[in-house]
């Protein structure tokens, strides 16, 4: 999922696209974590992010 589609949705459409299969939640993840990275400079909002349980 590329950010500019993750952006459009709020939370319920993003969770519907999960449940009819149109997107694995490790997509929205790494849509998520590239909407922080691209923003976040810019408002320094996020203090802090974690690993997600696939990266080592």
């Amino acid at each position: 999922m590329k950010v500019s589609e993750y952006v459009s949705f709020d939370a319920v459409g993003l969770a519907e696209l999960v449940a009819e299969g149109t997107v694995r939640p490790v997509e929205l993840e790494a849509a998520a974590r590239q909407a922080v990275q691209a923003v976040d400079p810019r408002i320094n909002a996020v203090v802090e992010t974690w690993p997600s349980d696939d990266e080592p």
